[in-house]
């Protein structure tokens, strides 16, 4: 059966790398990238547009539910609403969640949207990308720089870093740059409803925002009435990376009967 993944909130289907090759070749596996990457096309601003413009891409590549689709992260939230349009129009679905954190149960949201914070995360997301670690904040304050010399700056640092290859041009950057910072608005502008549909909730052990230290299933008790919660070893960056990613992997397979 396939299984069709939606980005985190950078944007790219790097994150499911190393969950790819765990799952094996005999698995159909799809991930989905988000509009704006690769092209000058705008970013798509919310949740819910998102959602039906990769359920297109879903519709083309497999007609006949059963459907099983799910999303790390962000991803997940993207995946509900997919996976509510899915139920919405009669069609089986079953929706996974890896390490997804309910948006309405995270405290102080708006100070993701600041540009600093915006650009630290940016940073994290290459380092991880690269199996790196960001060992300080890239950027405490952005004092007399733009956003646009900040990522060319970044764009410098990161290469002699040996984090980014050096023929990444400051444009492609900026653009990676720009869906992250969409994205973040979007999930911080998500409100969620009542889904009654199956779902299984992949968590990482480690949790590392302290209002998720107690919550066994990352916020969703109140909106997600059919959940099954599996824990796996890591933490929100380490769970899809070797060697905890088999563990994500054979609890995936489990579910798709692989």
């Amino acid at each position: 059966m396939p299984f069709f993944c939606v980005h985190p909130v950078g944007g790219n289907a790097f994150s499911y790398i190393h969950l790819a090759d765990a799952l094996g070749m005999d698995q159909p596996f799809y991930c989905l990238q988000a509009q704006g990457l690769e092209d000058d096309v705008p970013p798509i601003e919310d949740v819910q547009t998102m959602a039906l413009h990769y359920m297109k891409y879903l519709l083309g590549k497999q007609e006949e539910p059963p459907y099983v689709l799910g999303g790390y992260s962000f991803g997940g939230i993207v995946a509900l609403e997919m996976a509510r349009e899915l139920r919405h129009r009669g069609l089986e679905t079953l929706l996974v969640l890896i390490d997804a954190i309910c948006p309405s149960v995270i405290a102080n949201k708006k100070t993701y949207l600041s540009e600093e914070v915006l650009l630290n995360e940016f940073a994290k997301e290459l380092m991880i990308r690269a199996g790196k670690t960001l060992k300080r904040k890239w950027v405490e304050k952005l004092g007399t720089d733009t956003p646009e010399q900040a990522i060319e700056r970044m764009r410098r640092e990161l290469i002699e870093a040996n984090v980014l290859k050096p023929d990444i041009g400051y444009q492609q950057l900026w653009r990676y740059y720009q869906v992250l910072k969409f994205n973040t608005l979007a999930f911080n502008q998500y409100h969620s409803k009542p889904y009654h549909g199956k779902v299984i909730l992949i968590r990482a052990e480690e949790q590392l925002l302290k209002e998720m230290k107690d919550k066994e299933m990352l916020g969703w008790e109140e909106t997600l009435s059919d959940l099954t919660v599996f824990r796996v070893p890591g933490n929100h960056f380490t769970c899809l990376f070797p060697p905890h990613v088999n563990d994500v992997a054979a609890l995936l397979k489990d579910t798709l009967k692989v």
